[in-house]
């Protein structure tokens, strides 16, 4: 009896009444066995990751704004605010890449994971605006988004979702499961998409195929003058480019949208490019990209354009030669980079971008007429005439040329043909300018301009 009593002593120490242990001891291991868990494999939350940001774009927490950089984290409960015309790139947990546009507003309204494991889940509100995801994410990566018209579990691999009117889906590789806020889905497939109203049937159409681009061409050298030129695709009402700098389209730089012809957005980079093209239904329902098309971007060479029409002409200068580093071949860039330095007044610089225009494309009349000027200057008045003649031989009607010969005869002295020159241009040209200058100097018998 006194080893009993000894036994139970120890059972009810602490004031427990018999058999509770009993009861409380599988609780308290497994208060045990959660605490060791969390010890060694915790929970934590997963951030998003900003990969990318061109334009006007935010971090909102609380009705905060904060800056938002390249590897900024998005952690739960804050939100992307990306205004019209700016694209951000996120990482998302598990290794897939979204891209948001289009005055996109997200939210990353939980993230969730376990150290040491591999199971992570998130959710995401898109209260409007558009994404695009690629790529393949992680085992174990569960992530869905909510619209204020639906829901889309994150399965497919290759998928665009937007927000306005509706809840937009088009799926192009793997496949999602998509449904209304009331808890109904269906599995969408490759190649088809859908469009969810609140109390809309959930049904799946085939997407439009994607529009051919006709301009550029491979290769083409395209700038903010260019333009993009689109087949039309029945049943689209318009149509959006978009431009990256790889043909995965894993950045995208700029997108444009409207009808078959389109400008070809501003990219913040010289060298090559890359565009493709979707056909938009009345639904706004995106169809099919097109096949991507290489062509060469020339950021700086737009710049210098406009640097050079303000009459800035040493900063339009060092934009011409920043372009000319990705395009040495590049006899247009080449030949406003000359042109730039004949308005400055750095004649003996123009001289051999001439030269090397004229080089790359020996037909280029108006490279001829330009370095003929140019050599004027440089008082070279025998190869000045020389390729004045030229081009006369080649355009006998081109009044810029006569004139510029003219020019060249009335300094070296030979007035007579100077005489006959500038009034061939003045009949082919009758208000020329500089012809009517020219004239008068010769009537008047100076011998400067």
């Amino acid at each position: 009896m006194a080893q009993n009593s000894k036994k139970d002593d120890l059972t009810i120490k602490g004031g427990d009444k018999p058999g509770v242990w009993g009861r409380k001891g599988p609780i308290l291991l497994g208060f045990v066995a959660l605490g060791l868990v969390l010890r060694f494999f915790p929970l934590f939350s997963k951030p998003i990751i900003v990969e990318f940001i061109d334009g006007d774009a935010a971090i909102v927490e609380n009705g905060k704004n904060r800056v938002l950089g390249e590897n900024s984290k998005i952690h739960p409960g804050e939100r992307i605010e990306v205004k019209r015309g700016a694209t951000v790139r996120l990482r998302l947990p598990g290794g897939r890449t979204m891209n948001v546009v289009d005055e996109g507003s997200l939210e990353l309204r939980s993230s969730r994971g376990v150290w040491g494991g591999s199971k992570i889940k998130y959710e995401l509100f898109l209260e409007k605006g558009r994404i695009s995801v690629s790529g393949h994410a992680s085992k174990g990566v569960d992530g869905s988004i909510t619209t204020p018209f639906g829901v889309a579990g994150i399965r497919g691999t290759v998928f665009t979702l937007g927000a306005d009117r509706s809840m937009t889906l088009s799926l192009y590789q793997g496949k999602v499961v998509a449904g209304g806020l009331s808890g109904d889905t269906i599995e969408v497939r490759p190649g088809k998409g859908m469009v969810i109203r609140s109390g809309g049937p959930l049904r799946a159409v085939e997407l439009l195929e994607g529009p051919a681009i006709l301009k550029p061409g491979p290769g083409d050298r395209l700038d903010h003058t260019g333009k993009i030129r689109l087949s039309r695709v029945a049943g689209a009402v318009f149509y959006r480019i978009e431009v990256a700098e790889d043909e995965n389209f894993t950045r995208i730089m700029g997108t444009q949208t409207g009808d078959e012809v389109l400008g070809v957005p501003a990219l913040p980079f010289d060298g090559p490019a890359y565009v493709r093209a979707v056909a938009i239904s009345g639904d706004g329902l995106e169809g099919k990209p097109s096949k991507a098309v290489h062509f060469h971007s020339k950021a700086h060479y737009s710049t210098g354009l406009s640097l050079q029409k303000a009459k800035r002409y040493q900063e339009a200068i060092d934009s011409f030669e920043r372009a000319g580093k990705g395009y040495s071949d590049d006899t247009r860039v080449l030949k406003d980079l000359a042109w730039t330095l004949y308005l400055a007044g750095d004649w003996s610089g123009a001289k051999p971008i001439y030269e090397r225009v004229l080089k790359l494309d020996p037909t280029d009349l108006e490279a001829r007429i330009e370095a003929g000027r140019t050599l004027f200057w440089l008082q070279e008045y025998a190869e000045s005439e020389r390729l004045y003649r030229e081009v006369i031989k080649k355009t006998p009607k081109d009044s810029d040329a006569h004139w510029g010969l003219s020019d060249v005869l009335r300094v070296m002295g030979r007035k007579n043909e100077a005489l006959v020159s500038v009034q061939t241009a003045l009949r082919m040209n009758p208000g020329h300018p500089y012809a009517m200058k020219t004239l008068l100097e010769l009537k008047k018998g100076k011998d400067g301009e």
